[in-house]
C-alpha cells in the first residue's frame, strides 16, 4: 500500500517553490501577535480564570449554556451584544477591553471626538 505524503502548509509549499510570501499583517513577521489582537474568547477566558470560575459558573451567571460559553472562548461564536455587555457588567470591564480595542479594563471618563474615526 502506497503511503501518502503529509499535507504541507501554504508557507512550506511556497518555500519549496521559491516563492516569497507577504509578511503577516497581524504579527508583522515576528511570529508574535500584539496584545491588542488578543481575541474576545481569550479575554473572556482570562477574566473567568482570574475569577476562579468554571465555564458552567459563568454560563449560569449569564443565563446561557456552558456550550455557548465554550464556543465563545474557542472563537467559534462571538455572542450577542446583550451577552457581551452582561459579561462586561459581571467582570466590571469596558466593552472596548473585552473586544481587544483597549488594554484599559475600565472606560475612560472623558469624552473626546476623533475626526474621521482616527486618533488625534
Amino acid at each position: 500500500m502506497a503511503r501518502t505524503p503529509p499535507a504541507r502548509s501554504e508557507a512550506a509549499i511556497a518555500v519549496l517553490k521559491g516563492v516569497q510570501l507577504a509578511q503577516c499583517p497581524r504579527c508583522h513577521g515576528t511570529g508574535k501577535i500584539p496584545q491588542m489582537e488578543v481575541g474576545l474568547g481569550d479575554r473572556i477566558r482570562t477574566l473567568r480564570l482570574t475569577a476562579q470560575k468554571t465555564q458552567a459558573d459563568l454560563a449560569t451567571a449569564l443565563g446561557v449554556s456552558r456550550v455557548q460559553i465554550n464556543n465563545i472562548e474557542q472563537g467559534r461564536n462571538r455572542g450577542s451584544l446583550t451577552l457581551l455587555t452582561r459579561v462586561c457588567d459581571l467582570f466590571d470591564v469596558s466593552l472596548d477591553y473585552l473586544l481587544g480595542r483597549s488594554d484599559a479594563r475600565v472606560a475612560a471618563t472623558t469624552v473626546t471626538w476623533r475626526k474621521n474615526g482616527g486618533s488625534q
